[in-house]
Formats: C-alpha cells, structure tokens, sequence
C-alpha cells in the first residue's frame, strides 16, 4: 500500500483525525450495507426501496419532496423508487385532501406487512454483526 504524505500542507496536515474519522464512518456503514443486503435482495428490494418502506412506515402520508428529506434521494431516483414499489402494490399514491396539487405517499398494508418482516430480520443481522465487534 501506498504510504501516504502527512505533511503539513497535505490534507492530512493538521486534520488528520477528522478525514480518518470520515474514512473510517463511510467504510462502517459500507460494510454494513454489504452484510444486510443479503436481507433486502431476498425481498427483491433495493437499498433506497428499503428507506422508502421504512420511512414512510414512521411517517405514513408523505409528499414527494417530504420522503425525498427522509431518504436523502434525488427527485429522479425517489420516483424511480417510489414507483417500483407502487407496482408491487408495496406504496400507493393519493391526491392531498387540503391541495389537489399534492400526491401523498403511503405505504399499503402489504408493504407495512413486509417492512415489519424485513425491519425485524435487519435488526437481528444488525445485532449479531455488533456483537461479533
């Protein structure tokens, strides 16, 4: 492996400590991307699927723009998602009762029913993997 400059004017200067942290937070939550996506495959889900189900579980009703602050996705990718799963009868789309402009997001029962299944599969797998830490 490369040995990296940690020299004075390189970004490893005097905040070492803050990209290491940085480094080390993105490669935890990848490796425990890589060891619960086992989980959402058998479920025919995508990652961004999963947070779609799981907000919306906490926050029933939302706007595009509302779930796309609760899953940190683009309106383009949200969309994609959001119809994916309205295919598979997981979410459903109804006009807002207060602005016939806005289309409210819900989670269907047989989406509640999977996301309740799934939540409480990644949870033990998210048990297991910090007790083996």
């Amino acid at each position: 492996m490369k040995k990296l400059n940690k020299g004075a004017g390189s970004v490893y200067g005097r905040t070492e400590e803050k990209v290491s942290a940085l480094r080390l937070a993105i490669l935890e939550a990848r490796r425990l991307t890589l060891n619960l996506n086992p989980i959402l495959v058998a479920e025919h889900l995508s990652l961004e699927e999963w947070l779609v189900l799981d907000t919306l579980s906490e926050h029933d009703g939302l706007s595009m723009s509302e779930l796309g602050a609760g899953t940190l996705a683009s309106n383009a990718t949200l969309s994609r998602h959001v119809d994916s799963l309205a295919t598979r009868a997981l979410v459903f789309r109804e006009v807002a009762f207060e602005d016939r402009r806005r289309i409210m997001i819900h989670l269907s029962k047989r989406g509640r029913d999977l996301q309740r299944n799934v939540a409480s599969r990644l949870l033990a797998k998210e048990q297991a993997i910090f007790a083996g830490s």
